[in-house]
């Protein structure tokens, strides 16, 4: 029975920290709780999967065995490939070359004689043996920095990134992706609507826009960098308030409302357009849409109904 690969169940390097497992967990937890796919059996069986995964890698001695196991599987299996590429080949040839390769096996094994040791006085004993040990010796320290060297080099340069990343305030997530999956559902597309949001962040802060009909259902959620743009195309027809939530440096590992995973470490403003955006079926329509860039007004409020939230 083959180990299951419990990092890539949950996303996750094989150097994650305890951290990033956690919050790797809660996010995918979200998606595949059976409470959110009733009468899915493939999400149901995906949630057993991930908690089973993250009980073992959240546990250090359970993680420390399943690494051993786990690599000892991956060494066993390139030796099976090895014994399997090296299967011997058959070559058909005569019996007249059968016999001549049988007559230089026996004349090599006739001719050839063991070699003699040189006379006794002529070398002295040990020279050769101290030449090897000054020729390996520098070799093999050579050999063990420049194998301590490439093992410290990752680590410098992912703590150069996360420097990095925190020094710019980069957030964790990328242009046009859905943050909030877990509350809103997987974004909904009509293949049949040819209208097209052209929406462009210059505000200086990056950008999570929803997109809600009139039956209060948001039916996209999209991330923009600053100073990038997105065109949300396929939505389905129908009028729509566009909100949009300014703010530095997306993480998941904050919480927004107490317990909605991902929020920005600084939150700046939230706003809606005042005009709604109307999508009708059939039709070509172009709305461009630039987010402003001064006199943001601080509205919780309008994040708690977004999210569905009364308190």
């Amino acid at each position: 029975m083959s180990l299951p690969d419990y990092y890539q169940l949950l996303q996750v390097s094989e150097t994650a920290t305890g951290t990033e497992i956690k919050a790797a967990y809660r996010r995918l937890a979200k998606l595949y709780h059976p409470d959110k796919n009733s009468g899915n059996p493939v999400a149901e069986e995906k949630f057993k999967q991930i908690k089973e995964a993250y009980e073992v890698l959240i546990n250090t001695p359970r993680r420390r065995k399943y690494d051993e196991k786990r690599n000892r599987g991956v060494t066993n299996s390139s030796t099976a490939f090895q014994k399997k590429s090296s299967v011997k080949k058959n070559y058909n040839f005569s019996e007249e070359e059968a016999k001549r390769r049988q007559y230089y096996q026996q004349h090599y094994k006739t001719k050839s004689t063991p070699r003699t040791p040189p006379p006794s006085g002529k070398t002295k004993p040990g020279i050769t043996e101290i030449r090897y040990i000054l020729i390996s010796v520098p070799i093999a320290v050579a050999l063990l920095l420049l194998m301590i060297r490439l093992y410290e080099k990752p680590k410098k340069e992912k703590i150069s990134v996360i420097a990095d990343t925190i020094a710019t305030g980069k957030s964790e997530i990328n242009t046009s992706e859905s943050p909030y999956t877990g509350v809103f559902g997987k974004n909904i597309f009509d293949t049949t609507s040819f209208s097209v949001i052209k929406l462009i962040n210059k505000s200086g802060y990056d950008a999570i826009v929803f997109l809600q009909n009139d039956s209060n259902k948001i039916v996209r959620h999209h991330f923009i960098e600053n100073n990038y743009q997105l065109y949300a195309e396929n939505i389905p027809a129908g009028k729509y308030h566009l909100y949009y939530w300014l703010g530095k440096q997306f993480s998941y590992k904050e919480f927004l409302l107490g317990n909605i995973m991902g929020n920005f470490k600084q939150s700046i403003a939230a706003d809606t357009l005042t005009k709604k955006i109307n999508i009708q079926k059939n039709k070509k329509d172009t709305f461009t849409i630039s987010l402003p860039s001064t006199g943001y007004p601080k509205n919780d409020l309008l994040l708690k109904n977004v999210f569905g939230r009364k308190n």
